[in-house]
């Protein structure tokens, strides 16, 4: 009767192991869904694009960016050596069909 009584009590203390570690997931799930909206409402803030920022964001390489950018394909701006992309106006060129 002890050895039920005992796997009883180890079962129970297990269980409550693992639902307060669940727990602790589930809060750190939350922490970093709240910090993941944080930075995307950042960067929908953001105005201005890099090259690297401005591919990422179509999906295409860097290279590609810069031949769009020499056949003047896609609207930019030049501040020194900088290439420098308005995020409203990609999104009206993009709506355009890219063109």
């Amino acid at each position: 009767m002890e050895t039920n009584n005992t796997t009883s009590y180890l079962r129970q203390k297990l269980l409550s192991v693992v639902q307060a570690w669940m727990d602790e997931l589930e809060m750190e799930k939350q922490v970093m869904m709240r910090e993941k909206k944080v930075l995307n409402e950042e960067e929908d803030k953001k105005k201005i694009y890099s090259v690297n920022e401005i591919a990422e964001y179509l999906g295409v390489s860097m290279d590609c960016i810069y031949a769009m950018v020499r056949e003047q394909q896609i609207p930019y701006v030049r501040i020194r050596r900088r290439i420098l992309f308005h995020r409203e106006l990609i999104e009206e060129w993009v709506k355009k069909g890219g063109v």
